[in-house]
């Protein structure tokens, strides 16, 4: 192959990797943001469900002089793969839709709010997880107002 037809298929090779990149961007820009889905539907806190699931994380490692408290360790506040697993195979068997998650490293959950699936009964789902033994924690999302005056 000559040098000229090598620069001419890197150059096709580029741009089918851009249009690629670009509908694969424009795909994934239309989807609901999970920030999106719990402020649209925030009047109904009934529609909601928070699951906590065992989030065990490899012990840190140390590196000279430093300890597993420093503000660069990230380790703390990271998803461990088996945390992340069962939280998409509950959503998957529920039929839930995620909504937001958040860890929760002294106790070590990951907890994650989910939205229910159109026309279930609340009581009864939230009853089947709590027998889950995947799940630590199943409850509903409660929504709460704060009852104060501003300061004068």
């Amino acid at each position: 192959m000559s040098p000229a037809n090598a620069r001419g298929c890197a150059v096709r090779i580029n741009f089918l990797g851009l249009i690629t990149l670009l509908c694969l961007s424009a795909c994934a820009s239309t989807a609901p943001q999970p920030d999106a889905l719990i402020q649209a539907t925030h009047l109904d806190a009934s529609r909601f469900v928070v699951i906590a699931v065992p989030n065990e994380l490899a012990p840190a490692r140390l590196h000279l002089g430093g300890t597993t408290f420093e503000y660069g360790n990230r380790q703390g506040y990271a998803v461990s793969d088996g945390a992340r697993r069962t939280l998409h195979a509950l959503a998957s068997h529920y039929h839930l839709q995620y909504a937001q998650s958040w860890p929760i490293g002294l106790l070590h959950l990951q907890c994650a709010v989910f939205a229910l699936p159109a026309g279930a009964a609340p009581e009864a789902l939230l009853a089947q997880l709590q027998q889950d033994k995947r799940v630590t924690i199943a409850e509903p999302l409660h929504d709460y107002e704060v009852m104060t005056a501003p300061d004068s």
